[in-house]
């Protein structure tokens, strides 16, 4: 799989990006066939999500970051298939909680965090550039 060449750095000073530094934009360059998905699909012998500790309703639907540093030492099949199975686990509960934990044995995390739910987006302020998603090393937060 290719990333796409336009990448492009986020602009830091944008609401939605307050708090993070340096996140670079990343638009998965297919479509994946959501309906038919299933974690049990994916098989991911070096990041493995912890449970989470609560129900939630966060797609994580929106723009999806990936810091530099996950960038690096991340590879693109691992990043998609954290992605995927994110979005396969929304299909198949209606949602989850906004933070979702992967672990690897070297004992790194990573956090995916979502910034919106469906009630925030449906409150007549929301903007649709407050709607993203982050992958980001536990180290960066």
């Amino acid at each position: 799989m290719q990333w796409p060449n336009n990448i492009e750095n986020s602009d830091a000073d944008s609401p939605a990006h307050a708090g993070l530094s340096a996140i670079n934009r990343l638009i998965l360059p297919i479509r994946f066939p959501f309906a038919t998905l299933s974690p049990k699909q994916f098989i991911m012998s070096t990041w493995k999500r912890k449970p989470q500790e609560r129900q939630g309703t966060y797609r994580f639907s929106g723009t999806f970051y990936v810091t530099p540093t996950v960038m690096k030492k991340l590879s693109e099949e691992e990043i998609a298939a954290i992605y995927c199975q994110i979005l396969a686990l929304v299909l198949e509960n209606d949602g989850l909680d906004y933070l979702q934990v992967f672990v690897n044995d070297k004992g790194d995390k990573l956090y995916f965090i979502d910034q919106c739910d469906p009630e925030m987006m449906a409150e007549p302020s929301f903007k649709e550039e407050y709607n993203y998603c982050t992958l980001l090393f536990s180290h960066e937060y």
